[in-house]
């Protein structure tokens, strides 16, 4: 008897402990950034600077992502991140700039619509032992990233599209706080190869809100994101592109 029931308590431990280590996170929100750089595409050279960006164009950016782990070590858990900018609006030029054969004189007032998308397929494992031994306050993951870096740029009537893909490490650590049920997560995206470097950083806090429950975690995100993206001719062929963004974001996620 006494068989039976140490095998039906351990069954039920270990039934619970497999289903606790199987979550789907998803979120949303918004990213208000900064941006600056050039982009360079078969031929023809935008400088967001010279189109008065920072101070003239209207920026509006939404993310969104899903994250899925489980409890199998060797297989990869899964995450996908898709980041949307929409910058439109009309600017006066700092300087020349030639795109698609046609030159645009200083001063001249241009409607400029840039259009980018950025997909992130993660495939991470956690670091052994360190959620088990801290008693889930610290978790550590690692892996590799495939960004997919798309959109379009218009000035006036004319218009140029890119498409992208390239591979990043990833590294993601966070510390979990249970006073205050809040979690400090950093993450580090990196590419640094063939004169390409890229960097996609951030760190937030994530608040769990009251309103949670047995099967749900709500939580409010704010944190802040800097990207530094540098792919030049000699990785992607008739690609060259300096892009620098940064500022703050805030969403809603939910944890299942």
């Amino acid at each position: 008897m006494k068989k039976i029931i140490l095998s039906t308590v351990a069954a039920m431990a270990l039934t619970t402990s497999v289903y606790a280590e199987i979550s789907l996170e998803i979120g949303a929100g918004i990213w208000k950034p900064s941006l600056s750089g050039d982009v360079n595409y078969k031929g023809s050279t935008i400088n967001f600077d010279s189109l008065g960006v920072k101070d003239e164009l209207e920026v509006s950016n939404n993310y969104l992502y899903a994250d899925f782990k489980h409890f199998v070590p060797i297989i990869p858990n899964i995450m996908v991140q898709q980041l949307n900018y929409g910058i439109s609006g009309n600017s006066s030029l700092n300087t020349n700039i030639t795109f698609d054969n046609q030159t645009f004189n200083v001063g001249e007032t241009v409607k400029t619509t840039i259009d980018m998308k950025q997909t992130d397929f993660i495939m991470y494992w956690g670091l052994p032992f360190i959620n088990t031994l801290s008693a889930g306050v610290f978790d550590i993951n690692y892996g590799l990233d495939a960004k997919n870096i798309s959109g379009s740029i218009q000035i006036n009537e004319k218009s140029k599209s890119f498409d992208e893909v390239l591979p990043l490490l990833y590294l993601n650590a966070k510390i979990s706080i249970p006073v205050i049920d809040t979690d400090i997560v950093g993450t580090v995206k990196t590419l640094s190869y063939d004169g390409a470097k890229i960097s996609d950083n951030e760190i937030k806090a994530s608040i769990k809100l009251p309103i949670s429950s047995l099967l749900v975690d709500v939580k409010v995100d704010a944190g802040y994101k800097v990207q530094n993206i540098t792919i030049p001719s000699s990785l992607v062929d008739n690609f060259d592109a300096k892009i620098d963004t940064d500022g703050f974001f805030f969403g809603l996620s939910a944890k299942f």
